[in-house]
């Protein structure tokens, strides 16, 4: 049995809408590293880090665990687990940015010499 053509993806318009994301991400990676590059924290940056680690107790653990799900070891794990079902531009996808995740940090952090704020 053959697929029908009209519920065939269309490649090249993923292809497109793919560079797309990737070009707003460096765009947007540009755009937030101009306020980066003097190396100091503004007061509207420090306010909301303020604000949002005086959240109560309570919240810390459900954070830490979506903030966790989006570190390098989880996202390998995630395409390892696309891998297992046969996933693998999915899984492609997945190595790629948990790969590049962790070379943006080892190249752009010392770049910034930015540091967290002081509670």
């Amino acid at each position: 049995m053959s697929i029908p053509t009209d519920l065939t993806p269309d490649y090249e318009q993923r292809h497109r809408a793919e560079l797309l994301l990737l070009v707003s991400a460096l765009v947007l990676l540009a755009v937030s590293a101009v306020p980066a590059q003097h190396g100091e924290i503004s007061g509207a940056e420090r306010h909301v880090f303020r604000w949002v680690n005086d959240l109560p107790d309570a919240l810390y653990w459900p954070t830490a665990v979506v903030m966790q799900a989006g570190n390098v070891v989880a996202v390998l794990v995630a395409a390892l687990l696309a891998l297992a079902f046969r996933r693998y531009r999915l899984a492609i996808g997945l190595a790629v940015a948990g790969l590049g995740e962790g070379q943006r940090l080892a190249l752009i952090t010392p770049i910034s010499r930015r540091f967290r704020p002081g509670r």
